[in-house]
């Protein structure tokens, strides 16, 4: 077997397993859930007689399929909107700590903090000169 056609193969090996998962997880249910609608069911009864699109003509009259379109509609018109911009806010923020962060998640090893050093009473869960500290031990290690 050729070079290429061993890589193509192994491709496809390794593209089956998360394949095979989303197939069943995914798109098995939806159809289930699809195949469902129409029918009459209350998922107790032995019977579950075909009513065809009866289902889908009810749908506007129902209270709480407005209910819901309604709470939907809200969340994507003024929940996705604040969300993102809360997230871009965030990370605009974390941008600057970014090299404070790594610096010091580098080092831990060399940092003898205790949890009392840590942890203060009179400054809070988190004491500031801990982290200065591990700061500092950084920058005298790449010295």
């Amino acid at each position: 077997m050729t070079l290429p056609r061993r890589r193509a193969l192994t491709a496809y090996v390794l593209l089956a397993i998360p394949l095979t998962f989303f197939i069943l997880v995914r798109i098995v249910p939806t159809l289930s859930a699809l195949q469902v609608a129409f029918y009459q069911w209350d998922m107790l009864s032995d019977t579950r007689p075909f009513v065809g699109l009866d289902n889908f003509q009810h749908l506007p009259s129902d209270a709480t399929f407005v209910a819901a379109i309604a709470n939907t509609l809200k969340y994507l018109i003024l929940g996705v909107p604040i969300g993102l911009a809360l997230a871009l806010m965030a990370c605009q923020a974390a941008d600057g700590l970014h090299r404070r962060v790594q610096s010091t998640l580098a080092c831990e090893h060399f940092t003898s903090l205790q949890p009392n050093d840590i942890v203060d009473d009179a400054r809070g869960l988190v004491d500031v000169r801990a982290d200065e500290n591990a700061v500092m031990i950084a920058q005298e290690a790449r010295a």
